[in-house]
């Protein structure tokens, strides 16, 4: 049975870090930009210390920033963790991580491989 940790208990952090050190960018794509990345270097670390791999921190946190992309600046410096978007998109990327169609392609210890949506090479 493959066994996926939950979303980062750090996300709290995350958020508030993420909108409160980057409130003052004046351009909505460079805050975006700064936002993605920061957003998802420290979902990563949250996702790393709760003892998750690399390989799925990095697939768990790219899919969040993806799904949280679209909401506006304003959207983003507000967000909580539990707020209804928040949920909606780990809720989500955790689904994913977890579906049928990525069954076929695992790692070490079970743990999920490529996104469903994301062939694998020769296929």
């Amino acid at each position: 049975m493959t066994t996926l940790i939950s979303a980062p208990r750090g996300l709290a952090a995350v958020l508030a870090i993420a909108a409160t050190a980057l409130s003052g960018c004046g351009f909505e794509s460079s805050f975006n930009k700064s936002w993605g990345t920061k957003f998802h270097d420290e979902c990563v670390r949250g996702f790393a210390g709760q003892g998750g791999s690399s390989a799925d921190a990095e697939r768990f946190c790219t899919c969040v920033v993806n799904g949280l992309m679209p909401l506006s600046v304003a959207d983003k410096m507000s967000l909580k963790p539990t707020s209804p978007k928040v949920q909606e998109v780990t809720n989500a990327c955790l689904a994913q991580m977890q579906s049928p169609a990525n069954s076929a392609r695992t790692t070490v210890n079970g743990v999920v491989g490529a996104p469903a949506n994301t062939a694998a090479p020769g296929e």
